[in-house]
């Protein structure tokens, strides 16, 4: 067990402290709920009772008011996937994979690690930036 959560700290530190894990973290908590302000000023000008009847911009009738807020949040995910992407591009190019294996030999256990990391953090940015965007719409 001690091999184990020394191989999620290491982890933990090479992702978190690194500049991409923040901007994507920016982008997600920052960016996308100014697109859902966006978003909710535009339907708040057309009226949250619009139909298309009575506005001829709408194809279909707006959603409940409960349900603002959440097409947004797929913006979310692309940002998510260009974080694994530029993580793993970064441990490719950097050989950075050759020296995790020369601390920490045992190869199920980095999988583990880096697995449990990764899920770990981007459930934790994924539910702060859900709820900064359902809030501000």
């Amino acid at each position: 067990m001690n091999y184990f959560v020394r191989a999620i700290r290491f982890e933990f530190a090479r992702i978190f402290f690194g500049r991409v894990w923040w901007i994507v973290f920016g982008i997600v908590a920052v960016i996308q709920p100014l697109l859902a302000l966006v978003e909710a000023v535009s339907l708040a000008q057309i009226g949250l009772t619009a139909t298309p009847e009575t506005h001829s911009g709408l194809a279909v009738a707006l959603p409940p008011l409960d349900y603002f807020g959440f097409d947004v949040i797929l913006f979310g995910q692309a940002a998510i996937v260009v974080l694994g992407g530029i993580a793993g591009a970064s441990i490719y190019r950097s050989h950075e994979l050759r020296t995790t294996l020369l601390g920490l030999n045992k190869r199920v256990g980095i999988f583990l690690a880096k697995l449990s990391v990764v899920l770990i953090g981007s459930t934790f940015v994924s539910f702060i930036s859900i709820f900064i965007t359902i809030s501000i719409t």
